[in-house]
């Protein structure tokens, strides 16, 4: 098998190895420490770190990678959002970026993967609009989890460009940031979204109707995006520190 092969099968051993547990129960901590907080009129995210940073951190760190290693972790990004993504075609798109950045598929898999994701990605942004406007343009948690899958959908439309350095545009997101396009960046809001799903239904179970609820649900969300971009900042990390052994 050669090198590039062999790296790539145990950078994916290593994260299956390394799997996160579910995450843990925040909800209890932010009644107690942000209602109070938040009652008050202070603005919880000013005592948070940026994620934003975490994000610059990543970018500047990828821009000096090889095309394959960026494609290594963009993949592995996806793959811990695995769960989330309920189209078999975007599975096997997945598939196909993780055998391209081995040397085990050609562009011509690579475009047409991405020419399925393309059509996925649609039917995932129709389905989103229809959520939200269900939702009457407010967080609920369907919404959220349709957002999540549109979300984790762009996430791995972004591992499937010819050169990671320079992306295709996405097909939904025509205006798209240059910083919002890259499979970490909507990994990360794919776990924002789920997490906020599930905040929403801890308030509706356990307190219904709480004032706090919108923004102790943003909070909790936002918490557990900055813990993915440090698990993200982490295996980009080993990865470099594994190339560099190897080399």
């Amino acid at each position: 098998m050669p090198n590039r092969a062999r790296r790539h099968d145990e950078t994916r051993r290593v994260l299956e190895d390394r799997r996160r547990p579910r995450w843990p129960d925040t909800y209890g901590f932010l009644v107690s420490e942000l209602s109070p907080m938040i009652s008050e009129r202070l603005d919880p995210f000013s005592v948070m770190p940026s994620f934003e940073g975490f994000q610059a951190q990543i970018d500047a760190r990828c821009a000096g990678l090889s095309d394959d290693l960026v494609r290594r972790f963009a993949c592995a990004c996806c793959r811990r959002i695995w769960h989330v993504i309920e189209n078999d075609r975007v599975h096997r798109a997945l598939a196909t970026a993780e055998l391209f950045a081995s040397e085990r598929a050609t562009f011509n898999d690579l475009d047409t993967a991405r020419a399925e994701v393309a059509d996925a990605l649609r039917v995932a942004s129709h389905a989103e609009w229809v959520a939200e406007a269900e939702a009457n343009c407010t967080y609920t948690p369907r919404y959220c989890e349709i957002q999540a899958r549109l979300f984790a959908t762009l996430a791995v439309w972004y591992t499937l460009s010819r050169s990671m350095a320079a992306p295709e545009p996405d097909d939904v997101l025509f205006l798209t940031p240059r910083h919002k396009q890259s499979s970490w960046f909507w990994a990360a809001a794919t776990v924002e979204a789920i997490e906020r799903a599930e905040a929403l239904r801890w308030f509706d179970e356990h307190l219904p109707g709480d004032p706090d609820t919108f923004n102790a649900t943003n909070t909790t969300a936002r918490m557990h995006r900055i813990d993915e971009r440090r698990e993200q900042q982490e295996i980009l990390d080993r990865m470099i520190e594994n190339q560099a052994t190897r080399e």
